[in-house]
């Protein structure tokens, strides 16, 4: 018995000795299969798409930001949507862009991804109001760098029982048949301007601050057709209707532009849509006024 353990025995390890090489090949197969399985058990198959374009990638990254960083979307993407199955990851970015708001004097930069002009104003925490009046439809998507100005509400007229007490005899009538001398404007306004102590309409339906511009003689005609003159001045349309009368000094007081009617088009509409352009008589007087902010005062 003993004798045929051992022949048993030594049969055993002539076989191994012959298929030792077999043997560890069949269990180095064995180790890379598992290891394999395991690596492909961890690994992210990750689609990234961004509106346009569809991008797939394999990482063993699991952190969305980290994939997103990794696969280059470092900066200006939002993530609106993930999905998860498994090692399966789908995500869904957008491009965001900057859009700067101007109200009254007022600019902000807002970062955003597409959305409404009117959602973008509701984010950019600025409370719109009923009568304010903004340079892009509410309902307008914006999809890349703009720019949004928004004209306040013009304010309401004085109080009558006020303006009855005004000192009269500090008041300045400007004639409707003799231009003030001390104004830029030449035109004459149908019916007269009284003006207060400080130089301000008595009567007037709103004002606005804006950004103006002088220019001077192009060779052409206003955009309503009337040759120009100090006092007929460019707007965007839009904002302030061909036809609209108001009264304009320079917001630091040194200028008295008087009486205007809006009568042309300017070519910064729509860079800046709420600015104004002033004619003036010569080239010299454009560079001495320049730009600065005014006021307008919307006439009755």
């Amino acid at each position: 018995m003993l004798k045929k353990s051992k022949r048993y025995a030594r049969k055993v390890m002539d076989y191994a000795r012959e298929h030792t090489r077999r043997i560890g090949l069949i269990g180095m197969s064995v180790l890379i299969a598992a290891v394999s399985m395991l690596f492909c058990l961890s690994i992210n198959v990750v689609s990234i798409s961004d509106g346009t374009n569809t991008h797939t990638l394999y990482t063993l990254k699991s952190d969305v930001r980290g994939i997103l960083g990794y696969a280059g979307y470092t900066s200006g993407y939002n993530v609106i949507d993930t999905d998860r199955d498994g090692n399966k990851l789908s995500i869904e970015v957008v491009a965001t862009f900057p859009v700067y708001i101007t109200y009254g004097d007022e600019t902000i930069t807002h970062i955003t991804s597409p959305l409404s002009v009117d959602d973008i104003i509701l984010n950019a925490g600025i409370d719109l109001k009923e009568d304010d009046i903004v340079s892009l439809p509410l309902d307008e998507i914006l999809e890349s760098e703009t720019y949004i100005d928004i004209v306040p509400a013009p304010e309401k007229t004085e109080d009558p029982t006020r303006q009855a007490t005004l000192n009269t005899s500090a008041s300045v009538t400007v004639s409707a048949s003799v231009s003030n001398s001390n104004t830029i404007s030449t035109l004459t306004p149908d019916i007269d301007i009284v003006l207060d102590e400080n130089g301000i309409p008595v009567n007037y339906t709103g004002t606005s601050r804006v950004q103006a511009t002088a220019y001077t003689y192009t060779g052409n005609r206003c955009a309503t057709g009337v040759n120009p003159q100090p006092g007929y001045i460019a707007v965007n349309p839009k904002i302030i209707p061909y036809g609209t009368k108001m009264y304009i000094v320079s917001a630091d007081g040194r200028y008295v532009y008087g009486y205007a009617i809006a009568a042309d088009t300017g070519g910064y509409v729509k860079s800046r849509p709420t600015n104004v352009d002033l004619f003036m008589e010569t080239n010299a007087a454009c560079k001495a006024f320049g730009r600065r902010d005014v006021i307008i005062y919307f006439l009755e």
